[in-house]
């Protein structure tokens, strides 16, 4: 993950944690015309994301990036037990 543009410092992108969440790290990396592209290594997910993408974009690829993830079992949904929340008043 050392090549490329990003924001922050390196001790933001720390590969040794050990829960190994995914993690967005914006990269110039990223193809033009794409907002992010996912990258799977041994111990993490990464969301690179372009850093000139646009939000609705992007909201419409990781949508689309999660619901595969769901079909193919890459990720599990979790049902908090009891009842939802409710939003605090403005």
């Amino acid at each position: 993950m050392s090549q490329g543009t990003r924001t922050g410092t390196d001790d933001e992108v720390d590969s040794s944690s050990s829960t190994a969440a995914p993690q967005v790290v914006v990269s110039d990396l990223v193809p033009e015309g794409r907002a992010f592209v996912p990258v799977q290594t041994a111990d993490r997910t990464y969301l690179m994301v372009h850093p000139d993408a646009e939000i609705k974009q992007l909201a419409q690829e990781l949508n689309a990036h999660f619901e595969h993830a769901y079909a193919v079992g890459l990720t599990v949904p979790y049902n908090a037990p009891g009842e939802t929340r409710t939003r605090p008043p403005h």
